[in-house]
C-alpha cells in the first residue's frame, strides 16, 4: 500500500531529484572552494609575499609577541668622580625585566653598583637598576640615542651608554 502511494504521488522520483540536486550543489561548492584557494596561493606568490629567513630571524619575539632586545654592554661613567666601568644587561627575566651584572670595579663609579641584578624598564622608558632583594640602586631616564642618565638620586652624575657589538 505504501509503495502504491509513492507511485501515485511520485515521491520516489522527487527523492531522487533532491539527492541529485544536493550532490550537484556540494560538487559545485567544492570546485569553487578549490578555485578560491588556488587563486589566493597564486596571488601570494605573485605579490612577492614570502618568508625571508634573514629578516625574520633577525628580530626575536617572546611568547607574548613583543620584541626582545639582545643582551648588551654598557659603559657606565660618573662625571663627579671621573670613573668608568663596563656592565652587561642580560636576557629577559619577565616582560620588562632583564638581568644585569656589573663587576666590583663598578662600585668606584657608584656605590653598590656591583650588587645590581635586575634592569626594569617602565612604560615611559625610564630604567630602575635594583639589587638582588629588589631595592633600587639607580633610576635612569633615557636620553638621546642609546644613552641613559641617572635621575634618582638627583645629582648622581651617572650615565650609561650602550656599546656597539
Amino acid at each position: 500500500m505504501i509503495a502504491d502511494e509513492y507511485a501515485i504521488f511520485g515521491w520516489g522520483r522527487r527523492v531522487k531529484a533532491y539527492i541529485i540536486v544536493l550532490t550537484g550543489g556540494f560538487f559545485i561548492a567544492g570546485v569553487a572552494a578549490a578555485a578560491v584557494y588556488g587563486w589566493r596561493q597564486d596571488g601570494a606568490r605573485a605579490s612577492g609575499a614570502a618568508f625571508d629567513p634573514v629578516v625574520s630571524g633577525s628580530i626575536r619575539a617572546n611568547t607574548n609577541g613583543s620584541i626582545i632586545a639582545p643582551p648588551a654592554e654598557f659603559s657606565i661613567s660618573n662625571t663627579v668622580t671621573k670613573t668608568t666601568c663596563i656592565a652587561e644587561r642580560g636576557g629577559t627575566l619577565q616582560s620588562r625585566n632583564r638581568s644585569f651584572s656589573a663587576p666590583r670595579e663598578c662600585d668606584d663609579v657608584w656605590p653598590k653598583l656591583s650588587s645590581v641584578r635586575s634592569w626594569s624598564q617602565d612604560e615611559g622608558g625610564s630604567v630602575t637598576l635594583a639589587n638582588g632583594s629588589g631595592q633600587p640602586v639607580l633610576t635612569l631616564a633615557r636620553k638621546k640615542g642609546l644613552a641613559y642618565e641617572a635621575v634618582k638620586p638627583a645629582g648622581a652624575g651617572v650615565a650609561l651608554q650602550m656599546l656597539p657589538e
